[in-house]
């Protein structure tokens, strides 16, 4: 077992909002505690399209387990009720056979999903490549969580947003199913 603290949940349940919905893909159906880098675990979700990565977390866990989406664990007062000691049972095949979250309160004890999570470490750039890199000053984002909600695109399920830099310019761009055009929001406050 180990105690999560403010930061551990806060990941656990961002994780989790970008799980897939997909039982095709039951796999990612939930948030992986990934213990695969002994120097830096991580809280991981993604649904194939998007990937939340939270770091670096000292898992005391026997190995990574996915803790699969479930609507207690985002009920605010299971999240407001101390810190969460999180703990895994393994079978006689040593795999993750329940995942228990307790709180000061409550216990919550499920199955974990069994499988094996996608090396989601591979589509994150690391330090040494080439990248581009967009910070954002107050005003800049400010300007984006007022743009986000008013762009085209919300009858998308997933409401996708394009980021784009061109000629050194940061803006945000999005289209509603079946328009031939985008339409784009430049950021000023943006250095790219």
């Amino acid at each position: 077992t180990f105690t999560g603290n403010a930061a551990f949940k806060q990941a656990l349940r961002e994780a989790l909002e970008c799980a897939s919905v997909d039982s095709s893909r039951y796999v990612l159906n939930g948030a992986c505690l990934d213990l695969s880098d002994p120097a830096c675990h991580s809280v991981v979700g993604t649904d194939g399209r998007h990937l939340f990565s939270a770091t670096p977390f000292q898992f005391t866990l026997p190995q990574s387990v996915i803790v699969p989406t479930r609507k207690f664990l985002g009920w605010s007062g299971f999240a407001q009720d101390g810190e969460w000691r999180v703990g895994v049972a393994l079978n006689k095949d040593e795999e993750p056979e329940w995942v228990q979250l307790k709180s000061d309160h409550w216990t919550f004890i499920t199955k974990p999903i069994q499988g094996n999570y996608p090396n989601w470490r591979q589509v994150v750039p690391t330090e040494d490549r080439n990248v581009t890199r967009v910070t954002l000053n107050e005003d800049a984002v400010s300007l984006m969580l007022d743009a986000l909600p008013r762009l085209p695109g919300s009858d998308d399920n997933y409401q996708p947003v394009d980021l784009i830099v061109a000629n050194g310019q940061f803006s945000l761009s999005a289209r509603a199913k079946g328009d031939p055009q985008a339409s784009q929001v430049p950021v000023p406050g943006a250095t790219v």
